[in-house]
């Protein structure tokens, strides 16, 4: 018999390229695929998953509570998919969830997935490639304790509710939704965060000025606005487009009084005073001052006076005006007022400063009056009030409808359910408006919560026999122990959890700063089709997003089952008390009718990949294309290496269309990024960095093709 020799048919082919590549292409679906396993988090542990897409959902809505606090349906865990043991192939109990490394109640055994129907079986018989969402929920079931007035549990009852069957991602990056192939374009829009801009505007005079406005935009919640026009001299602000003297915001995040707002902007130069037989005392210096020292400083004072209600009744009130320095003997000598402080700043001060007299021009026109039970921060809450919901009478208890103020204010921008800056946010405003330290020494500590949004410890720090670990967040419990604590500096770093995505009164001090000193030309205005200012919105985020609708509709529903529900019943169960089909129909309705949502173009497998990989600007919360202005559409220096120039459709949607390259991706906050080669010491060495386009900026950038000897 012959013999055949193996014959290698793949020799490995000589490369002719004159320059070698330092990094391999990447997996090019490796976006869509991340994204949506970032979403469900099925190769985790389900107790142990990290707080995002679907845990962060069910942990930020999760619990339901009546309004009398007596029925709570709590957030245990959930699982995606049905899971059986592989060695009992025993199911798992309705208080045990399956998953990754989850191991079997009964024998130790490790659990493995059933896949209810593969891709070629939806294809061909028009189903939806899916698994079941089952999650574990707890009914909490309280009573009040007589003898110590505490609501205890009366008793809880675990159980693994179906929330309906959730789309799965195929491997090759699209969903089947009844037998149709079907692409969920990922979406570019303008990030959270803190956004400026400038524009000319021509008035009645035809004079041209130019308006200079600070825009926090959040993920979601109430959009705030500090506006400034060169033909005048004071700010406003703007919450939902309706306008309040720029001040009155400062006032309602805690900086309440004009002494704390001028201190703020204009430091120790602010004088402040009180009144001792008619004679203006000097608080730090504690020396008698005369009123011919003041005869060119702009003055406010802060008094008490006697007046009648709309009732006829009589009250006394706290009121800050300004006064004319002439003017201030006659307040002085006036009985029938009693003046708490008075507050001084010489003109030098502030035409030295870059916020010129902007701030003392604004707090002439913001002159709160209060009940002085209350606080000028109250009132200044109850000013927004009355401009969000103008048709809200006054004619009530004044602390009843204070306290609807506070309520309505706190709501808008300190309820995790209604306002989220997100961890997107909250880094763009510290790299714009912070200059966030990476170390802090002792004489830092004073001012360190006043001066800088919520910060962490980047590093164990040894107080005592205590040691603080990494990424302990500092409040004023562990500021007390740092102080204790013998260290020359301390590694630190930006806290971006939880209370971190509500705005900070530093934030707004800080942004209100920026603002103002753009009229000079020291701080930069903000390019709104730079890629730094514009985020990716992958399918997990877009699903997501469409989730949270689905649970706000399951919330809603759950108050309006409380009332057929009979809580004493022993066989009452959390499944009772909700619609679990909210969520998965939310997501079903947008992959089949989202506008984001489209039919797989199937021409051949390079359209197939490329429809993958495309980006709109349109879909929801995002551009129009009669909005879109040619900004938008033109091609930018950043999209180098990030954006093709190139590939985009004709016609309407040119520029709102386009399509990753190949080798950009996207970090972890949804910016896109490109690998560059590191240069160090003049010689192009193979160590590859990915910058987004804010970083790039700091940075002399070659050419990909430059000549290297």
């Amino acid at each position: 018999m012959k013999t055949i020799k193996n014959i290698n048919y793949n020799p490995l082919r000589k490369s002719l390229k004159r320059k070698e590549e330092a990094i391999a292409p990447p997996d090019l679906l490796h976006v869509v695929k991340n994204s949506f396993e970032s979403f469900v988090q099925f190769n985790k542990n389900p107790y142990e998953r990290e707080n995002k897409g679907l845990e962060n959902l069910f942990r930020t809505s999760f619990p339901f509570l009546d309004p009398n606090g007596q029925i709570e349906l709590r957030y245990i865990a959930y699982e995606v998919g049905d899971w059986e043991c592989g060695n009992c192939r025993s199911e798992l109990p309705n208080d045990v969830v399956g998953g990754v490394g989850v191991k079997c109640p009964n024998c130790g055994g490790t659990l493995i997935y059933k896949e209810k129907h593969t891709v070629d079986e939806c294809k061909y018989k028009g189903l939806t490639y899916s698994a079941p969402l089952r999650v574990l929920l707890e009914l909490v079931v309280n009573q009040l304790n007589p003898e110590t007035g505490e609501i205890i549990p009366k008793f809880t009852k675990k159980e693994k509710v179906y929330f309906g069957d959730i789309p799965l991602l195929t491997k090759y990056g699209h969903f089947i939704i009844n037998g149709s192939e079907r692409v969920v374009v990922s979406q570019l829009i303008r990030s959270s965060g803190i956004f400026f801009e400038g524009k000319e505007d021509k008035t009645k005079d035809t004079l041209t000025r130019i308006i200079y406005k600070g825009s926090i935009i959040p993920e979601k919640g109430s959009r705030l606005e500090f506006e400034y026009a060169t033909n005048v001299e004071h700010f406003f602000a703007k919450i939902d487009r309706r306008k309040v003297i720029g001040t009155t915001v400062l006032r309602a995040f805690g900086l309440d009084t004009t002494y704390k707002i001028l201190k703020s902007f204009y430091g120790e130069d602010v004088q402040r005073f009180v009144v001792k037989d008619g004679k203006l005392i000097d608080v730090d210096k504690n020396l008698e001052v005369a009123l011919e020292e003041l005869s060119n400083d702009e003055i406010f004072i802060t008094f008490l006076a006697d007046e009648e209600d709309e009732k006829g009744k009589k009250i006394t009130v706290r009121q800050e005006i300004h006064v004319e320095p002439e003017k201030l003997e006659k307040y002085l000598s006036d009985n029938r007022i009693e003046i708490e402080e008075v507050i001084a700043i010489d003109p030098l001060v502030f035409r030295k400063s870059p916020y010129g007299n902007i701030l003392i021009e604004t707090l002439k026109k913001d002159q709160p009056k209060i009940n002085k039970d209350f606080t000028f921060q109250d009132a200044a809450r109850v000013e927004i009030y009355r401009k969000m919901r103008p048709t809200d009478t006054a004619a009530i208890d004044p602390k009843a409808f204070l306290r609807r103020a506070n309520e309505l204010f706190e709501t808008m921008f300190f309820d995790p359910q209604r306002y989220d800056l997100s961890k997107v946010g909250r880094v763009k405003i510290n790299a714009k408006v912070h200059s966030i330290p990476k170390t802090i020494k002792p004489l830092d500590l004073d001012t360190l919560l006043e001066k800088y949004p919520p910060l962490v410890l980047d590093e164990d720090v040894k107080v005592g026999k205590e040691v603080i670990k990494k990424g302990t967040k500092i409040d004023q419990e562990i500021l007390e122990k740092l102080k204790n604590a013998k260290f020359k500096e301390i590694k630190v770093n930006a806290y971006l959890d939880e209370e971190a995505r509500f705005l900070q009164l530093v934030d707004i001090i800080n942004i209100v700063k920026y603002l103002l000193e753009l009229r000079l030309g020291k701080k930069q205005l903000d390019d709104i089709a730079h890629l730094g200012n514009r985020r990716v919105r992958p399918v997990g985020e877009l699903l997501e997003a469409q989730a949270r609708v689905g649970v706000a509709r399951m919330n809603k529903a759950f108050k309006d089952r409380l009332a057929t529900i009979d809580i004493e019943d022993p066989n009452v169960k959390p499944g009772n008390f909700i619609n679990p089909r909210y969520l998965t129909g939310s997501i079903l309705e947008f992959l089949k009718g989202g506008q984001l949502s489209q039919f797989m173009d199937q021409a051949n497998p390079l359209a197939e990949l490329t429809h993958k990989r495309r980006l709109s600007a349109l879909g929801p919360g995002g551009l129009t294309r009669d909005s879109a202005k040619f900004e938008i559409r033109d091609v930018h220096p950043t999209h180098y290496g990030r954006v093709c120039p190139i590939e985009t459709p004709e016609g309407q949607n040119i520029g709102l269309v386009s399509s990753m390259t190949v080798y950009s991706t996207l970090n972890e906050l949804g910016f896109l990024v490109t690998p560059y080669r590191k240069v160090v010491n003049g010689k192009v060495t193979n160590e590859i960095e990915y910058l987004a386009a804010y970083d790039e900026e700091k940075y002399v950038i070659a050419q990909a093709n430059a000549p290297i000897d």
